[in-house]
């Protein structure tokens, strides 16, 4: 039987990462001496976690640069007045689903962008996982040192999985929990489970809490779980931002049941659906009282009537494009920010 080297390889990689552990191979030491690659993901102190910098993907195509974003380095401010995006938001802006850095969304709007004559760079600022709560903290730490002219926030459901708990605090505290400190921490159950994890880069078995609410984390409590943290939130990213001379674009995401919340979110039966077009509503509202401006994603995009047709035709599963749908994604919204009320936003590089 031809296992092939290169499985062998991984099956060895990931070994040395499950039983040695992620403090051991921390150490670039110990990693370049047995040759096993960095994780995704490492921890931080306040964020839970974040992207590994200098993180490669087995085949090359994919990378994260010495900032943690996905692609390639940053240099520290735009060259000669060329305007810079940073798209932040879950997987879905960093396009976990798509192989090549190259095609993810944010990277198809800067190629549809420059093909339109624009001097821009747009950065993948995306963190699987992310809720409001890590992106808030997340631009406050790194983004706003990057001095972006615009700043694109994309949501999918992440902040839905909080607000099915029985109870939730504002700060999602029964939803979260310390990489180093997950349930029965001081087991060997619980030191195998981290190591499990970490080589398979679950980064949802590390710092979310669902064993503990296993049973109780029902869909009906989003009714009972109203999304104040997330409407507050994204209003202190979007001051934040104002505040920093930041223009600020949120887009909204299609998503399930399109053809019910046409007659409104409420009327949407299933209750997580319901919470996503919820959230939905919420920024909406928001963009009116704070001004700033939304992208509906679902007026462009096809969306699968039913969960038996993903993968579809732009994309993986219900949250994650694929290559074709990034792509539309990133010229829809080149097409919108080529518009007269983007007009300010791009500037003529300085000679």
């Amino acid at each position: 039987m031809n296992i092939g080297i290169g499985r062998l390889q991984r099956v060895y990689h990931k070994g040395l990462a499950l039983m040695l552990g992620d403090r051991v191979f921390d150490q670039p030491m110990w990693r370049r001496l047995f040759g096993v690659p960095l994780p995704v993901y490492r921890p931080h102190p306040y964020l839970l976690y974040e992207l590994n910098p200098d993180w490669r993907s087995p085949c090359g195509k994919s990378r994260h640069n010495p900032d943690g974003f996905r692609g390639l380095p940053i240099k520290t401010d735009p060259p000669g007045g060329r305007t810079r995006i940073v798209c932040m938001g879950e997987s879905s802006t960093y396009c976990t689903s798509i192989i090549e850095d190259k095609d993810t969304y944010p990277a198809r709007l800067e190629h549809h962008l420059k093909q339109a004559g624009k001097s821009v760079e747009v950065l993948n600022a995306g963190v699987g996982g992310y809720t409001s709560l890590e992106n808030l903290m997340r631009y406050h730490f790194k983004i706003r040192y990057l001095k972006p002219n615009l700043l694109i926030y994309y949501f999918t459901h992440n902040d839905v999985h909080p607000r099915k708990f029985p109870s939730l605090s504002p700060d999602y505290r029964e939803y979260s929990q310390s990489w180093y400190e997950p349930h029965n921490a001081g087991s060997l159950f619980g030191w195998w489970s981290r190591r499990t994890a970490l080589g398979k880069g679950d980064i949802g078995k590390l710092v979310r809490r669902y064993s503990e609410y296993s049973g109780r984390r029902k869909a009906a409590n989003t009714t009972a779980n109203p999304p104040v943290a997330f409407r507050e939130n994204l209003r202190a990213l979007v001051r934040m931002a104002r505040a920093d001379g930041v223009q600020v674009m949120m887009a909204l995401p299609n998503y399930h049941s399109s053809d019910e919340a046409d007659r409104g979110w409420e009327q949407v039966q299933n209750p997580v659906w319901r919470a996503v077009w919820e959230h939905r509503a919420v920024v909406a509202e928001m963009s009116r009282a704070e001004g700033f401006q939304c992208f509906d994603f679902s007026k462009g995009i096809p969306f699968p009537a039913d969960n038996k047709q993903f993968p579809s035709e732009c994309y993986q599963d219900a949250a994650h494009f694929n290559r074709r749908g990034a792509d539309l994604a990133g010229r829809l919204l080149a097409d919108e920010l080529e518009g007269d009320s983007w007009a300010t936003l791009f500037r003529k590089e300085s000679k």
